[in-house]
């Protein structure tokens, strides 16, 4: 077959017409799907028409892959046209198209689950049929990586984990964590192909995607990491221009990243990277001080870690050129400048609770309380800056950023009314419902904020009986967060902020609350780390 043209304009919008054409067909006899079944039990023999695949692929590029940046677009259809052997695996094909599938549910008629369950039996198969350890592919990891994310968009946290965890260990069998001349020392890691800078840096990338979801993981579920970050050897990830036009760009690892202070210029991705590692680690170690004082482990235990401490506690500040504003909309760096200050929030309750237990002094409480409200107001000031963007374009864990931050005003409230603090909660709480036309994962969150604050169940109730709210589609023109005048706030700052200060990516976090934890008052100089 011919190979198709890559658009590199982001014409989502023509794949989906042309797709609604192919299906255009079904009435008069057609069907996209060759043996299309109905039932999932039967689902997994289907054999969809090839052009139908490819339309689905295409999306997947235009809208889902800036999410999860591994592959490489131009190299991935190219290869579509090749013989059986180097075309991409089925399962890594049927699992694009389900994560596609699933943000178009009103258009495209093949359910998307019925593509997740033909992506995961024939997975399965191939392990089954390959047992030896050097007929693990890439194209596996890959795999398991997009069916993890579906599997969280779709609510399954405890499947989707373990996805993750096939992920990770595919990836350390292969030894993508290490260079390419000690996995060829190494006997019990199968030498890698050879392969030119574009293979290479595509493993890369893959191994820092499933490095980041692994750190999510953490994050969002208080689950132990799996990868230890002082056993990887590899470069961070190029820019993604550098990487889709095979410029051959070097890059630096991430102790040297943090060691840099600033001193380099990293792209989108490796922030993303650098951000995760950071914001896990402090997590745990909030985590961990609860939990070595139960299981008696000595009281020197934040002691034996202050070299780790010493390179968190300061203003940790996004690099200038990644800063979301009024003059950089690059839907690429919302998460970026987002999931810091989420991550604040969480370190700080979980200090709290420790606090709470050994009494800390209620000031430092207080103190606490506003850092995460400040935090919260970071959140939303980022979300309001990319108010008009498409919904299919902004990564699947905002939505649990938007819960963290809507979590902070709902508790806020319940001690003390505010009216500019219940704006912004009404205005997170639609952003949740507005970003339900995507993937099913802030019913989740909207479910358990009704649980935790009953103050807060009337408005959700009310959101949930607003049709402009619930017949929102994804590839509609209300496929936005909640609309903003941006221009009119920026007005309003200039009167009492200066308009180029770091107001809404200056995520420093108030270290003194630790420190009392672990009976050391030490005073500190705030540096900021710009990488």
């Amino acid at each position: 077959m011919p190979i198709p043209e890559i658009q590199k304009n982001g014409d989502s919008d023509l794949y989906v017409a042309e797709i609604e054409d192919i299906l255009s067909t079904k009435t008069k006899g057609a069907s996209p799907c060759r043996g299309f079944r109905h039932d999932i039990s039967e689902a997994l023999e289907f054999a969809p028409a090839e052009d139908y695949l490819v339309q689905l692929e295409h999306i997947y590029f235009d809208k889902v892959h800036l999410s999860i940046p591994m592959m490489h677009q131009d190299r991935y259809f190219r290869s579509i046209s090749l013989e059986d052997d180097a075309r991409p695996p089925l399962y890594l094909r049927y699992a694009i198209c389900a994560l596609t599938a699933s943000m178009y549910p009103k258009i495209v008629p093949v359910s998307h689950e019925i593509f997740y369950q033909a992506a995961r039996k024939c997975l399965e198969d191939a392990e089954i049929r390959d047992q030896c350890l050097n007929s693990i592919t890439l194209a596996q990891a890959q795999t398991w990586v997009i069916v993890g994310t579906y599997e969280l968009t779709r609510m399954h946290f405890h499947r989707s984990y373990m996805s993750i965890g096939r992920a990770i260990r595919i990836s350390q069998m292969m030894g993508l964590h290490l260079p390419d001349d000690v996995r060829s020392s190494r006997v019990e890691i199968f030498p890698p192909a050879s392969l030119d800078w574009v293979g290479r840096e595509e493993q890369r990338r893959t191994f820092w995607v499933i490095f980041c979801m692994d750190r999510f993981a953490s994050v969002g579920h208080d689950w132990p990491m799996i990868i230890d970050e002082h056993d990887i050897c590899i470069t961070l990830p190029v820019s993604e221009h550098a990487f889709q036009t095979s410029s051959g760009a070097s890059s630096i690892t991430l102790t040297e990243a943090l060691i840099h202070h600033g001193s380099v210029s990293l792209s989108s991705f490796s922030a993303t990277v650098v951000m995760a590692d950071i914001c896990s680690r402090k997590l745990r170690e909030a985590r961990r001080f609860g939990l070595d004082t139960i299981s008696g482990v000595s009281s020197d235990f934040w002691g034996r870690n202050r070299h780790l401490e010493t390179t968190l506690n300061v203003d940790f500040c996004v690099p200038n050129h990644l800063i979301v504003s009024s003059w950089n909309w690059d839907i690429r760096l919302v998460f970026i400048n987002i999931i810091v200050p989420s991550s604040t929030i969480c370190v700080h309750q979980a200090a709290e609770i420790h606090a709470e237990k050994y009494g800390v002094a209620k000031e430092l409480l207080l103190e606490s309380k506003k850092r995460r409200v400040e935090a919260a107001e970071k959140i939303i000031t980022i979300l309001k800056a990319v108010s008009q963007s498409d919904l299919l374009l902004i990564h699947p864990l905002v939505a649990w950023c938007v819960y963290v931050a809507a979590a902070v005003y709902a508790k806020a409230l319940e001690s003390q009314p505010c009216q500019a603090q219940e704006k912004s909660l009404e205005f997170l709480l639609v952003t949740l419902f507005r970003l339900k036309a995507v993937n099913p994962l802030p019913e989740t969150f909207l479910e358990d904020l009704t649980v935790e604050f009953c103050n807060i169940k009337d408005k959700i109730f009310a959101l949930q009986s607003d049709s402009q709210l619930t017949n929102i589609s994804a590839s509609s023109t209300q496929g936005h967060l909640p609309s903003y005048d941006l221009e009119r706030e920026l007005v309003s700052r200039t009167q009492s902020d200066d308009i180029t200060a770091p107001y809404f990516y200056d995520f420093g976090t108030n270290l003194e609350l630790l420190d009392v934890l672990e009976n050391d008052v030490s005073v500190r100089e705030n540096e900021p780390l710009g990488f």
